[in-house]
């Protein structure tokens, strides 16, 4: 992830205005981590694509909350020699992400039953002065990546979104405000527990 390798620099010029784009737009989300996913075998792009959905349903039905993601999906090396298909993303939500569910999760899916050891995964708490976002993004303007990514808006609401209005959409949307109303109300009680401990002490 560090720009020590000058990958930023070697990039076309209008590729680092996208990436620097993105990265911005997306800068006020508290991302929890970096993940590199891989494979155990020479997996199709399809079938990758599918595996990560996957993922992310697991780990949203384990915390009973949306996962924000922004993904990069790369088939090739920063050389640019053909490399199997890997993924590169950065994942938050309301909640605490146990590095122990993505372990989990992601070896079930490849065949890694063993968490402890699963070298299909590497996971790093996301640190922005490391550029995991511009990253995810480098390899934007070639035919061997793609991006993207999911429930940005419900973590920067400077992001636009047009919001469905069908029922499953409008169910999910209240699901979501519940869930942010009952944190800010756990934070604000932790708050004045604290003030009250402090004021005790004085």
């Amino acid at each position: 992830m560090n720009r020590s390798n000058h990958w930023h620099d070697r990039m076309q010029h209008r590729d680092q205005v996208a990436v620097d784009a993105i990265a911005d737009w997306v800068s006020p989300i508290q991302w929890q981590w970096f993940a590199t996913l891989t494979f155990p075998w020479n997996v199709r792009s399809e079938t990758a694509d599918r595996k990560f959905k996957q993922f992310i349903n697991e780990l949203e039905r384990a915390l009973k909350t949306r996962i924000g993601h922004l993904i990069g999906k790369e088939g090739s090396s920063k050389s640019g020699s053909p490399v199997p298909w890997h993924f590169h993303c950065c994942l938050t939500s309301l909640k605490p992400i146990p590095v122990s569910l993505l372990n989990e999760s992601w070896g079930r899916l490849v065949g890694r039953t063993n968490a402890v050891t699963n070298d299909s995964l590497d996971v790093q708490p996301y640190n922005a002065g490391l550029h995991g976002v511009e990253y995810i993004t480098k390899m934007i303007g070639t035919l061997d990546a793609e991006w993207d990514f999911n429930w940005l808006h419900l973590f920067n609401p400077a992001i636009e979104y047009t919001a469905k209005f069908d029922h499953r959409s409008l169910r999910g949307a209240r699901r979501w405000e519940h869930q942010v109303a009952l944190r800010t109300s756990r934070y604000q009680t932790s708050h004045l527990n604290s003030l009250g401990h402090l004021t005790l002490i004085a």
